[in-house]
């Protein structure tokens, strides 16, 4: 998703929310992103070293005096936040769209409370969160005058309507 967006006019991706934050700067680097564009933010006391990277600029948690303010000047500076913290990226006012493709329907739940108490439209690929508290999601959002929507694209057998590939071996789902 990450990269589709990057070849989008007017659209660029600022921020990535991901449990491991190294392992989220390596899918960045891998489709094309530029280390030095990376700020890693990460929740638990220090970073995790496993990513050497010394053009990854890596803040820790609470060796970090990080505010909202220097998260967006970075966002400004076009660097790209990754955080294991969605919550530091939701009252951004830089952002104006949130993606969710977690999945797991507590985490998708919270992800779109709060995107959508933040005012920041919400794109769910999380069909798990919708189904159980997607009608409600949607009244807040249409009550805050934003988007809330479901959008395809995260199950195996969509890839190949979508023609981002020429020939499926396999597909199936591990649930």
């Amino acid at each position: 998703m990450v990269a589709h967006i990057e070849t989008l006019s007017g659209m660029e991706v600022s921020a990535v929310a991901d449990m491991d934050v190294n392992r989220a700067a390596e899918i960045l680097k891998a489709v094309g992103m530029e280390a030095s564009r990376m700020v890693l933010l990460e929740s638990g006391i220090k970073v995790n070293n496993a990513n050497t990277d010394s053009d990854i600029i890596k803040i820790a948690g609470q060796d970090r005096s990080i505010t909202k303010q220097k998260i967006s000047d970075a966002i400004n500076e076009g660097k790209i936040i990754v955080t294991d913290n969605i919550g530091e990226l939701t009252g951004i006012k830089e952002l104006d769209v949130v993606f969710d493709s977690t999945g797991n329907p507590e985490a998708g739940a919270q992800i779109s409370f709060s995107a959508i108490s933040n005012r920041k439209h919400m794109v769910t690929f999380n069909v798990e969160a919708d189904t159980t508290i997607g009608p409600l999601l949607k009244k807040m959002a249409d009550n805050a005058g934003i988007v809330y929507t479901v959008a395809a694209g995260d199950e195996p057998t969509i890839v190949p309507k979508a023609g981002l590939v020429s020939e499926v071996v396999t597909y199936g789902k591990r649930t």
